[in-house]
């Protein structure tokens, strides 16, 4: 296995570790990916989902967030979104998240919420705050849309 695989297996190991002891209240679903791991919400067709992505080697310099964290709230169907009352909520949501919250609607299909932050995963030091990040978002996330769903 190559260092970069070994380092994201042993970060969702201790990520999962880190919320059993925490008591998280939602539930890994078993769609995960080496990437990401996902979370069942109580909506139907809607999951979220905690990526952890590394890319040393990536040489776009405009693009900032390829060593980053990211909570995502994927709604497989539009139809089931409020999408016009999250958007003239956006003021109040953008104060909810540490980070910047941008909506990712590919028409007609799904759409996603999304919150990122740049880390560096190989620091092995700040895993528990980056844990602490992504448990904190993702709940957060679950928090301010649940209401926007309709299943």
């Amino acid at each position: 296995m190559n260092p970069n695989n070994q380092l994201r297996e042993e970060f969702w190991k201790s990520f999962i570790s880190y919320l059993k002891d925490n008591n998280f209240p939602l539930k890994q679903k078993t769609m995960s990916y080496a990437h990401a791991r996902t979370f069942s919400s109580d909506r139907q067709g809607t999951f979220l989902s905690a990526i952890a992505q590394k890319r040393p080697n990536y040489k776009d310099a405009s693009d900032v967030y390829k060593n980053e964290l990211r909570v995502e709230l994927v709604i497989e169907s539009v139809s089931n979104v409020n999408i016009e009352n999250i958007e003239s909520r956006d003021d109040e949501i953008q104060k909810d998240f540490e980070s910047a919250v941008c909506y990712k609607v590919v028409e007609g299909k799904r759409c996603k919420v999304i919150v990122r932050k740049s880390v560096d995963l190989s620091d092995k030091y700040n895993w528990k705050d980056q844990f602490r990040w992504l448990e904190d978002n993702l709940k957060r996330m679950h928090k301010t849309f649940h209401s926007n769903i309709v299943t």
